[in-house]
C-alpha cells in the first residue's frame, strides 16, 4: 500500500515532521527533490520510517537536512 501523507510540520528543534499512513508494520524510505523536476533521491544519511500495527507512521527530517529555501519530500515503499 502506498504511503499517504496526512500532515507536515516543524517541531521545536526545527526538524520537519511528516505524519503518514501506509501498510501496517512496514518500513518506508524518505526521499527528496529540490524542485520536483530533479529526481527524488535518498537523504544522506538515508532515512526510513516504520508504520505501527495500525499503519500509522511518522518521519522526522533533521533541521540540518531541511535547510534549503525549498525542498520536496516523498515517503515511498
Amino acid at each position: 500500500m502506498p504511503a499517504v501523507i496526512t500532515g507536515v510540520g516543524r517541531n521545536g528543534l526545527g526538524d520537519i515532521v511528516i505524519d503518514f499512513t501506509g501498510s501496517p508494520d512496514r518500513a518506508y524510505s524518505v526521499t527528496k527533490s529540490p524542485d520536483l523536476v530533479a529526481p527524488f533521491v535518498p537523504l544522506d544519511p538515508a532515512l526510513t520510517a516504520t508504520t505501527n500495527s495500525l499503519g500509522v507512521g511518522q518521519a522526522t527530517i533533521p533541521a540540518a537536512e531541511a535547510s534549503e529555501a525549498k525542498e520536496f519530500y516523498r515517503i515511498e515503499d
